[in-house]
């Protein structure tokens, strides 16, 4: 009787653990899901900058901005941020972008010199550095859960719950 009550006791224990551990798990995923959504917030915002800038580039150059347009039009597409891929795809196309407008103003010292550009210049860069520290949140958030998961014992009951690993989930830091 006593080995039956143990029994029972021990099976209790193990299966709250197990629920514990999933929603542990769960709770984690879901701040992975957040922080990508923050650094896809962020990269938003460069954009905004970035027509912003367009903007005030284009009376001082036409011509030099149609590349950009062009360049803009085509790498904005994604809107929604859920891959790391689509998250450095962005990140490449802005970086692609800034480069042009730094042509352009070169070309057009008038333009390098308008405090409008300095300051617009300068907001991008602070959005850099959050998408920058998003970036690090998030692959804090993976790396995480990977330790998590494979620590034992939780280790045993992660992959019977569906968790993996995720660290090809990580950004490359820039």
């Amino acid at each position: 009787m006593y080995l039956i009550a143990a029994f029972g006791v021990m099976l209790i224990t193990i299966s709250l653990w197990s629920l514990s551990v999933q929603h542990s798990l769960i709770g984690m995923e879901e701040k992975i899901k957040s922080a990508m959504e923050q650094t896809g917030v962020a990269i938003s915002a460069q954009w905004e900058v970035l027509t912003s800038l367009l903007d005030l580039t284009e009376w001082y150059a036409f011509h030099g901005c149609e590349t950009i347009i062009e360049t803009m039009s085509a790498r904005r597409s994604i809107t929604k941020y859920s891959l790391p891929e689509d998250v450095r795809k962005q990140e490449d196309s802005i970086a692609e972008t800034i480069s042009e407008f730094k042509k352009v103003a070169e070309i057009n010292p008038d333009l390098k010199a308008d405090p409008n550009y300095i300051k617009t210049m300068d907001a991008l860069h602070q959005y850099e550095n959050i998408v920058q520290r998003s970036m690090l949140i998030y692959n804090d958030k993976v790396t995480k859960l990977d330790r998590s998961i494979q620590l034992f014992p939780i280790s045993l009951f992660a992959g019977i719950l569906g968790f993996s690993n995720h660290a090809d989930l990580n950004l490359v830091e820039r």
